[in-house]
């Protein structure tokens, strides 16, 4: 043992209610602190002798595990870390990332676009705004974020932004991309500067690709996005967005991305927003939707769970652990509703518009709740989460506790400690309201999908 210093991956952080957090720097992730730990990692700076450092046997204990469990490292020599892992606490409540979307223009014309990027209706900020919003970032300790669109690669100085995020020390954890504008230079760029997110591109499936996003041949070239992203060794998440023309495909496209070897794979039903909003479609019945969940389940439980898979909250599962599947509607622990969050994700993780009007959620986008949201063009991210009672933070941190008060249908509810008033923008995208409660949710629970799930998963296990 002798200059203990913490691995360039993590930095020392704290908020107003986790005073003590450790934050790995590459993914965000922050990992609570008791005082004990976090005094004891302050002298990890790479320049006190720790031979020379009075330990008693249980912090020299700790010390080691925190270098097996690569926290730590030791050297023969000084070696300060640097600047940005020095602790430094946020004057305001603890918020993990940001969900970005910095632009409002695309090169396609999505007919169900939620922000109606062919209207350009959110106006991008400039650059420098872009700059003093990542600076806000800075001040408030968010750790990472997602970087989403629009298209983000339209924005001409979106490598400018991108390296801002990283010499800041803000981690870039997902770009979202319909990778019709992904070049090996764009890539090869990304790895040569050290950023490595995963990439989250849009494909809407077999047979159903081209005309949601209103360009022929859009399915070939989203394919060959894909194939491009795992030659460079980027991690790759497919999104789909199911409607009434590529319902009937879901097997075909999983077929193809099982050859495409993506890593992720998620689905989920468009909502009535934006630019959907004037389509003339077919509504999806939600049993038909989670029917045709069930048959895809079978082939993909007896292929062995080829990628991750999320079928919007009504099933997930981890690549290759069909055993520890679960579905995401279903939530778990003890219940205690004046406590609990209605959704920690809008806590933690907000969703900031193009035109810089910070939401608790995307799917919050065009409905009754966006035009009383703060900008932070005129509010800071600190600021925001510095008071209780501002109109984002108030909808950012509800209890459950408050929507029972307003719904009594969910308050009597036999599913309640399961569902326990599920999602507040599932209901205002039903036009329930902020209070309502979310029908999807009633079929699911009421048409006892959960079992029906853990019986096509045993019985597809059997026969594969």
């Amino acid at each position: 043992m002798s200059y203990a210093r913490l691995r360039d991956n993590y930095a020392l952080r704290g908020f107003w209610d986790m005073p003590y957090g450790l934050l790995n720097r590459e993914n965000g992730r922050m990992e609570a602190l008791d005082r004990e730990i976090f005094f004891l990692l302050e002298f990890c700076n790479g320049k006190l002798d720790m031979e020379m450092v009075f330990l008693t046997p249980r912090q020299q204990d700790m010390l080691l595990k925190l270098e097996q469990n690569s926290r730590v490292i030791f050297s023969q020599n000084p070696s300060p870390i640097q600047a940005i892992q020095e602790y430094r606490k946020a004057d305001n409540h603890y918020l993990r990332s940001v969900h970005w979307s910095v632009t409002g223009k695309c090169n396609l014309k999505c007919r169900h676009c939620y922000m109606s990027a062919p209207d350009y209706k959110y106006r991008d900020l400039s650059t420098e705004e872009c700059m003093n919003i990542i600076d806000q970032m800075e001040q408030a300790n968010v750790a990472a974020v997602s970087i989403t669109g629009g298209e983000p690669f339209v924005r001409e100085d979106i490598r400018i932004l991108l390296g801002y995020l990283q010499q800041k020390g803000i981690a870039i954890t997902q770009i979202y991309t319909n990778g019709l504008l992904l070049t090996e230079e764009i890539l090869a760029g990304l790895k040569k500067i050290g950023i490595n997110p995963q990439f989250v591109l849009s494909f809407d499936g077999v047979g159903g690709h081209d005309w949601l996003r209103g360009k022929n041949g859009a399915q070939q070239e989203a394919v060959s996005a894909i194939r491009l992203l795992k030659k460079h060794g980027f991690t790759v998440m497919v999104e789909t967005a199911l409607y009434e023309k590529n319902i009937g495909n879901l097997l075909e496209t999983y077929a193809l991305l099982k050859e495409l070897s993506v890593d992720y794979w998620k689905t989920s039903l468009i909502f009535p927003a934006g630019k959907w909003k004037e389509q003339i479609q077919r509504r999806i019945e939600t049993e038909e939707l989670y029917n045709t969940y069930l048959e895809l389940i079978k082939s993909y439980i007896a292929d062995s769970a080829p990628f991750s898979l999320q079928l919007d909250g009504f099933f997930a599962c981890p690549k290759g652990e069909v055993k520890t599947w679960f579905s995401p509607y279903v939530r778990k622990g003890s219940f205690a509703p004046e406590k609990e969050l209605c959704c920690t994700t809008c806590r933690v993780q907000p969703y900031l518009l193009p035109d810089g009007t910070l939401l608790p959620c995307a799917s919050m986008t065009d409905t009754e709740v966006e035009g009383k949201m703060p900008n932070l063009r005129e509010e800071t991210i600190s600021g925001i989460y510095q008071k209780p009672d501002h109109p984002f933070f108030k909808l950012a941190n509800m209890r459950t506790a408050e929507v029972l008060e307003q719904d009594t249908k969910c308050r009597t509810c036999s599913f309640l400690e399961k569902c326990r008033g599920g999602c507040r923008a599932m209901s205002l995208m039903e036009n329930k309201g902020l209070y309502g409660h979310a029908q999807v949710l009633c079929t699911f629970f009421y048409g006892g999908y959960e079992m029906l799930i853990k019986d096509t998963v045993e019985q597809a296990g059997k026969e594969g």
